[in-house]
């Protein structure tokens, strides 16, 4: 029989990548509690004619994150070290997978860290990409604690949902912007408009 590992490699999504529509079909995902580290809205960038803020973490000893593990041929690692433009990719040796290989995780190089702000604000086609990645795969509860442990929704948000300016932007299921919009009023502190 054909080693199926063969040829692949392991990653820590913790923002967009735990949308599965968002990620190429051939990747397999599973949940993961990953300690040592906080999620911020932290990584500017300057693309396609627009600023904007990104996702990044930060070590941290007190906090985990709900993310999700991901297997990916190895075919794939060019294309998601450019998508992840501006981020270094660091091994995580708490990370090790039950096969006791090691993973990695994208954590913003410092010329790309930086709050958002009105020059490069949180982008909110990103947001439900995230919201929905974390209500799909995991519930109401954990989309919840997505919000509740990530810093800086005190920071601008350009309403982009009938124009979205990130490029895998995804679509709402029937129901599923209400429940976003409640969400993000209620733990993140604003009503999409």
């Amino acid at each position: 029989m054909e080693d199926q590992s063969a040829g692949h490699f392991w990653y820590f999504g913790y923002g967009s990548l735990v949308n599965d529509e968002t990620r190429p079909r051939d990747t397999v995902a599973r949940p993961y509690q990953l300690h040592g580290w906080r999620r911020r809205w932290g990584h500017r960038l300057h693309t396609l004619g627009h600023g904007h803020c990104s996702l990044t973490v930060r070590p941290c000893d007190s906090t985990s994150l709900l993310g999700v593990l991901v297997q990916s041929p190895l075919v794939h690692l060019p294309a998601l070290d450019q998508r992840e433009h501006g981020y270094d990719r660091l091994g995580l040796h708490c990370a090790s997978t039950t096969l006791g290989e090691e993973a990695f995780i994208y954590r913003s190089q410092q010329d790309f860290y930086g709050w958002a702000d009105e020059d490069y604000p949180i982008l909110q086609s990103y947001v439900d990409v995230v919201v929905l990645g974390y209500l799909n795969n995991f519930g109401e509860q954990a989309a919840i604690d997505f919000i509740r442990t990530t810093e800086g929704w005190d920071r601008p948000i350009r309403q982009d949902r009938e124009q979205p300016i990130y490029p895998r932007a995804v679509a709402f299921r029937a129901g599923q912007r209400a429940i976003v919009d409640r969400l993000l009023e209620q733990y993140a502190g604003y009503r999409p408009g």
